[in-house]
């Protein structure tokens, strides 16, 4: 992680009690500013193309069970605000993602007929709910692997739901009686390993956009702590007021705008974001701009400003590039079809042009035909590969070459 992240208070948090981390200070930093982006509430943000964008961000730590100590860095991430919002972390952090209704159940609003069954005007076999007036919810999902496999189930609508909660916050099931959220402000922390993530979460998911509403973080153990002793965190008075008064000044302060010197800094910097990237890789980091906007807010109000500065985006953008840099670890040499995957590292490795027949044989002739016409249109489309012209004992025939662009990604495996 470039330095920059690690700016103002919350870099000064992470330095001072990283001597009794076991865990990644990285997996500490990215759990402080999720919960600290959920603690604040649903009145600090920005504009950006149309759309209002607030301080809840989805984040996920990828890394080896139980050595990685992903569980740790929450314990630490989040002890100065189990120390100043005792009730936010009581009653606002929920588990088990495993449907839409458990997702909206925690923070629904009251019943559209609640007035009417309270007075006994209307009769039900279940009580009126008279909704919850805290919209704060932060998911800790420890086992994500297994909320990926009941999203597959037939029927099972979760994942629109949390694309929702990260767009807008409004959520209604379709049901003759729905459960509704209005201005919800939700977080998620997932853990998970990357062989249970490349197994369990289907393509469907990295298509539909679920995915790349995450930032993904690879974690690791950083050192070994044979017997630790306890987080005090009252031995900082000063860090806790500082979290302190910026939790009052993200709960009051509404609309934050850049400086005119960081808008003139973004406007530079949208133009290295906006092309994207190839394949699912593209697709898992495609909302880049808007992440690093919401991250650089989170420090801002850290910062207790009342504008974005260039500082702020610089730290927003060196979480962003970790997590990039992490995605290109777990996606980076996939195109999300197996057999286009297959043959484009056949065209990386024949780059003068590889006819359909050479890639029957690739296959050895076992593939159905659509599936290979499939894997090339998915190739050409995403940007890996070039259809073209080659010449084959005098006549030419249809081939595909491997783009520029395709041969020079890095993979960091």
């Amino acid at each position: 992680m470039n330095e920059l992240a690690y700016r103002g208070i919350a870099g000064d948090y992470i330095k001072r009690i990283e001597d009794q981390m076991e865990c990644d200070p990285i997996a500490t930093l990215v759990t402080l500013l999720t919960c600290f982006g959920n603690i604040i509430g649903r009145k600090a943000h920005f504009h950006q193309q149309g759309s209002d964008h607030f301080t809840n961000i989805f984040s996920c730590l990828v890394g080896n069970t139980a050595k990685a100590r992903k569980g740790t860095s929450f314990r630490f991430g989040s002890a100065v605000f189990r120390e100043l919002e005792p009730d936010w972390y009581l009653k606002n952090i929920h588990s088990g993602l495993s449907s839409g209704e458990g997702f909206i159940n925690p923070i629904r609003d009251a019943d559209d007929d609640y007035e009417d069954r309270k007075q006994g005007r209307k009769s039900y076999d279940d009580a009126p709910h008279p909704g919850v007036s805290d919209k704060r919810m932060l998911v800790k999902q420890e086992e994500f692997a297994a909320t990926f496999k009941v999203v597959d189930r037939s029927g099972n609508n979760l994942t629109e739901y949390i694309r929702e909660a990260w767009d807008s916050g409004n959520l209604q099931t379709m049901t003759k009686r729905p459960l509704r959220v209005t201005n919800g402000h939700i977080s998620i922390i997932g853990h998970i390993t990357k062989a249970e993530l490349l197994k369990t979460m289907a393509a469907t998911h990295v298509a539909n956009g679920f995915g790349n509403r995450f930032l993904w973080f690879c974690v690791r153990r950083r050192r070994m702590i044979s017997w630790g002793t306890k987080l005090d965190i009252t031995k900082f008075p000063d860090l806790l007021d500082s979290f302190r008064d910026a939790i009052t000044f993200g709960r009051e302060i509404g609309r934050i705008d850049p400086s005119q010197a960081a808008l003139e800094y973004w406007d530079q910097l949208y133009q290295q974001l906006s092309p994207g990237l190839l394949g699912t890789l593209g697709m898992m980091t495609s909302r880049s701009e808007p992440q690093v906007l919401r991250l650089a807010m989170i420090y801002a109000l850290l910062d207790c400003s009342p504008r974005i500065e260039i500082e702020h985006i610089r730290a927003g953008l060196a979480i962003w590039e970790y997590a990039e840099n992490s995605a290109r670890y777990i996606w980076g040499n996939r195109v999300g079809n197996p057999v286009a995957d297959q043959i484009l590292k056949y065209l990386k490795a024949n780059r003068e042009g590889v006819n359909r027949k050479e890639i029957h044989k690739l296959f050895n002739n076992n593939r159905p035909a659509e599936q290979i016409t499939q894997a090339l249109s998915d190739l050409v489309e995403m940007g890996f590969a070039v259809k073209t012209t080659i010449e084959i004992k005098g006549r030419r025939v249809d081939a595909w070459k491997p783009t520029d662009q395709a041969v020079g990604i890095k993979y960091y495996l």
